[in-house]
This record gives C-alpha cells, sequence and structure tokens, in this order.
C-alpha cells in the first residue's frame, strides 16, 4: 500500500500526520492537516506519494482525530546522521531534547496525541 492508496479513498476531510520512518524510529514529518489541504500544499508530500506505507494508526486521538502514516524511509537501513552531510547540525541533536533533533520517535509522536497535543507544533505540508 502507498500513501497515494490512502490518500485517495480516504474522505475529504479526513486529518492525517505523515511521517518517513527508518529502520532506527528516526520519524521526520512531512506533512499534517486534512487530505485536501495536503494535496493542494503538495511540495512535501508529492515526492512520498509513491512510497510504501510501513505503519498507519487508525486510532481517533483525543486532540484532532488524525490517522498517522509512517512511510517507508528510502534509505531506511541508514540513520538520518549519517544522511545530512552538516555533522555540526548532527553532532547537537540529542536523543533526549526532541526540540534539538528534526525527527521524533514513535512513542513521542503517539504519547502526545494521547495527551491531547503539543500547542506549539507547526502545521506542514
Amino acid at each position: 500500500m502507498t500513501l497515494w492508496d490512502i490518500l485517495n479513498t480516504a474522505q475529504y476531510f479526513q486529518k492525517f500526520e505523515v511521517y518517513v520512518t527508518n529502520a532506527y524510529d528516526q520519524n521526520v514529518l512531512i506533512g499534517n492537516g486534512e487530505r485536501q489541504e495536503m494535496l493542494d500544499n503538495w511540495e512535501e508530500v508529492f515526492d512520498h506519494l509513491m512510497d510504501t506505507v510501513e505503519y498507519f494508526s487508525t486510532e481517533k486521538f483525543s486532540d484532532n482525530g488524525a490517522i498517522v502514516i509512517m512511510l517507508r524511509d528510502k534509505h531506511y537501513e541508514e540513520r538520518l546522521e549519517t544522511q545530512f552531510s552538516d555533522k555540526d547540525y548532527t553532532s547537537k541533536w540529542s536523543p533526549s531534547d526532541p526540540k534539538s533533533r528534526p525527527f521524533k520517535y514513535a512513542v513521542e509522536i503517539f504519547n502526545k496525541h494521547r495527551e491531547g497535543g503539543e500547542k506549539d507544533e507547526e502545521k506542514r505540508y
């Protein structure tokens, strides 16, 4: 199943959070919002429409009812640190501080939803 398969059959106003994930549970947010918003603002999502869905959750979360989708990264077996050429940037990432790194672990994503969401979460497409 691909991201396009899900978005193509979803309801117009269904909310999603779409992440690219790797074998190290490093999940990068590439889009969130309603289905039509993501398709209208497709710059981030377009390159991933044919990516394989690794996991998705239809659990209705308390904060926004979004379906969380994890897409398999093209470099699935590589850590994100090795994919970035700026080693000064990656050296500042802290496993215990989510604000210092561009990814979240799955437990952080699902705990955020169960606890009612983050107020300062930016909307990305």
